[in-house]
């Protein structure tokens, strides 16, 4: 069997649906789109650095490093959003893309993705400030989606600390 090829096209990494390819679609990874299947950033980081996948740009054979340097110069987050992908999916996790820039990945439990996700992951890096209006707006949204808000914080080591936030509202009695 040999190692699927994808080519990098507009900041996504496109496999030709196969029945190579479409063992990864059953493993959760990438979405298809027009006869292919399309790959997140850190989906194909993923695969590339596991020897999944190869990856091309203009005939040209991409290593992990450069293909890392091209995905974030895109997005300056990408390096804690990798570590945070990869060590959940080391875990046993199906890791997607979130709804939006607040939620930046729903996770499944299992091999295989599930219908529904369970929980919503933010990435922060320690010691880096984090607005609580955004950390509010963050909560919500997992409340409104009846997701569970776990939160990964990536120390200076790149050790990953992982959290779950849920919001409490006391409920108004009166003492008497």
């Amino acid at each position: 069997m040999s190692t699927p090829k994808g080519i990098l096209v507009n900041g996504y990494v496109l496999l030709k649906v196969n029945s190579e390819t479409e063992a990864l679609l059953e493993r959760g990874y990438g979405i298809i789109e027009n006869g292919y299947i399309k790959l997140k950033p850190v989906e194909a980081l993923f695969l590339l650095h596991h020897n999944k996948i190869e990856v091309y740009s203009s005939d040209k054979k991409l290593n992990f490093s450069e293909l890392f340097d091209i995905f974030s110069s895109l997005d300056p987050e990408l390096y804690v959003k990798y570590m945070v992908y990869e060590d959940l999916r080391k875990r046993g996790f199906v890791v997607k893309e979130g709804f939006s820039k607040r939620a930046e990945f729903r996770l499944y439990e299992g091999y295989k993705q599930s219908k529904v996700a369970k929980y919503l992951v933010n990435c922060f890096v320690e010691g880096k400030r984090i607005d609580l209006r955004l950390l509010a707006q963050i909560v919500d949204e997992a409340l409104r989606s009846e997701k569970e808000l776990i939160l990964a914080i990536v120390d200076k080591e790149g050790n990953i600390s992982y959290y779950s936030v849920t919001k409490f509202i006391p409920k108004y009695s009166r003492m008497q």
